[in-house]
């Protein structure tokens, strides 16, 4: 049986393919998503241009390979609003480049940061399931404080795009919506809840998903949140083996998910049954 494994301090990778291109679709996990840093060959003309507005930004990577476009603020989703629902806006932006080139989106502010790697568009699919932390609350934070919740975030390359988004552990999220080129779709969870088992597909074209919680505490009651947030897999590249690779100088270990895209789907580590799961089910 298939299944995606996730932890906390790690981007997906896609199996089989390269994550270097030169055509890439874009979307934020709100509330930050500061730049996007391209890395490559010096001399590469990057041009990051919105696609249903009037942004169009140029720079060519330098001598030290790398080129950053700050976006802060430029295509933030309008409509974001209520847990439990979802919006439609212009919140997207289309890469392209004169060579190769690998492309990473950053957050940070204050105490907070993450970065994911952002797959180009060859190796977009049109079935997903999403994986998100539950957005649990800190030390010392209210339950009316903040209105905390996992988000997917949905980039549209083609017109007359589907969207349908089905929970497959009986969540109760359902929406279906028709994106054209260059237009967004954005999902936020019940407060404090998680999208995880949530089934997004297309009409068969295919679309960039990103995915990802507004704050996160891990583990549970501590002092202190991030946002965290990474462009999801589709299904047709997840696997059956994975290794993880633990970051230097973690003192506190790993978390991971793990997501099962079939039923009956036993979980093993270093060959030993740790769990049994549906589809759509998170361990």
């Amino acid at each position: 049986m298939a299944l995606l494994v996730v932890f906390s301090s790690s981007t997906s990778a896609q199996c089989g393919r390269s994550t270097m291109g030169n055509d890439f679709w874009f979307t934020v996990i709100p509330p930050m998503v500061h730049s996007l840093i391209a890395s490559g060959d010096s001399g590469t003309v990057v041009h990051v241009t919105k696609p249903l507005g009037t942004i169009h930004l140029t720079d060519t990577i330098d001598a030290s390979g790398i080129a950053v476009f700050e976006i802060y603020g430029i295509i933030y989703p309008n409509g974001y609003g209520s847990p439990s629902t979802g919006c439609v806006s212009v919140a997207t932006l289309h890469i392209t480049s004169t060579d190769e080139i690998s492309l990473y989106a950053a957050s940070y502010g204050g105490a907070s940061g993450d970065m994911c790697i952002v797959f180009p568009t060859s190796a977009l699919g049109c079935h997903y399931i999403a994986q998100t932390y539950i957005t649990t609350l800190g030390l010392g934070i209210s339950a009316n404080q903040w209105n905390y919740c996992a988000v997917i975030g949905i980039a549209a390359p083609y017109d007359s795009t589907i969207i349908t988004l089905t929970s497959l552990d009986g969540g109760g999220y359902y929406d279906s919506v028709m994106l054209q080129a260059g237009q967004s779709y954005h999902f936020r969870s019940a407060q404090y809840g998680t999208l995880s088992g949530v089934r997004v597909t297309s009409n068969g074209k295919p679309f960039a998903m990103f995915q990802g919680d507004e704050n996160v505490f891990i583990p549970y009651n501590c002092p202190s949140g991030d946002q965290i947030f990474e462009q999801a897999t589709p299904v047709s590249q997840w696997g059956r083996r994975h290794i993880i690779v633990p970051p230097l100088r973690r003192m506190g270990g790993e978390r991971v998910l793990v997501t099962a895209l079939e039923n009956d789907c036993q979980v093993m580590l270093e060959g030993l049954p740790i769990d049994t799961l549906s589809g759509g089910q998170t361990l």
